[in-house]
């Protein structure tokens, strides 16, 4: 992002002046109050809004050489599921005869789903219910990540992904992608403090500004951090 600003329709900028810099194989939380530009700023990364100004530019390694398709894989807070199997869930869009079953069952391991998988009957192709009813929160932000993971994305984007899942699995979980995917980057957008500390660089988005707050050469302490999610988690529950 290179003074990057940003309104919609004309109005008032929701983001202004944005400078950010994402490293290949690095792990990047960017935190905001609700409303800050946090998914904005996602989704001119996306491609889904250009910018009033500035310019954003992508690494020749964030897309595929045959293809040209970006290799990037996004997981919003509420992922959409259909009324299907789990592995259909997690190779979504793909005909059955082109899924790849060892890809699907690796991250299943991978997002810590195996022991689910093991209790159900039919095991990946049981069913999961209208909207994923027959399956708790955390099980299915697991299967979402493990869709975006189906297409080895080069950057790894969760917004807000990991809200439902106990800090323990949610360490686990990016313990397993980490040592799994060791060209990866990812960008969380988050307020808790467990995903904070899984990344090494942290961006504060305030009132349409942006600064690193956070880097290996500055590390934040863990009361500082406790003290950014305490207020962010608390103007969640205004």
């Amino acid at each position: 992002f290179n003074s990057i600003s940003f309104s919609y329709n004309n109005d008032k900028n929701i983001l202004n002046n944005i400078n950010m810099k994402i490293y290949n194989r690095t792990y990047n939380a960017i935190i905001g109050a609700s409303g800050s530009g946090k998914t904005t700023l996602i989704d001119l990364l996306l491609g889904l809004y250009q910018p009033n100004s500035g310019k954003i530019s992508l690494s020749n390694s964030l897309y595929d050489k045959n293809s040209n398709k970006l290799l990037i894989g996004y997981v919003s807070q509420n992922s959409p599921f259909i009324d299907d199997s789990i592995l259909n869930n997690i190779a979504f869009g793909i005909e059955s005869k082109n899924i790849n079953v060892d890809t699907v069952n690796k991250l299943i391991d991978i997002c810590g789903l195996s022991e689910l998988i093991k209790s159900l009957t039919n095991g990946i192709n049981s069913f999961i219910g209208d909207r994923g009813s027959r399956l708790s929160g955390g099980q299915l932000q697991r299967i979402a990540i493990a869709r975006a993971l189906y297409r080895n994305p080069k950057l790894l984007i969760l917004d807000e992904a990991t809200n439902a899942l106990d800090i323990e699995t949610e360490k686990k979980l990016f313990k397993s992608i980490k040592s799994s995917y060791l060209d990866i980057s990812i960008i969380c957008i988050t307020h808790r403090i467990s995903t904070m500390k899984e990344c090494t660089n942290i961006f504060h988005l305030v009132n349409g500004s942006l600064s690193q707050i956070c880097d290996e050469n500055n590390i934040i302490d863990d009361d500082e951090l406790n003290k950014l999610a305490d207020r962010y988690n608390s103007d969640e529950k205004k």
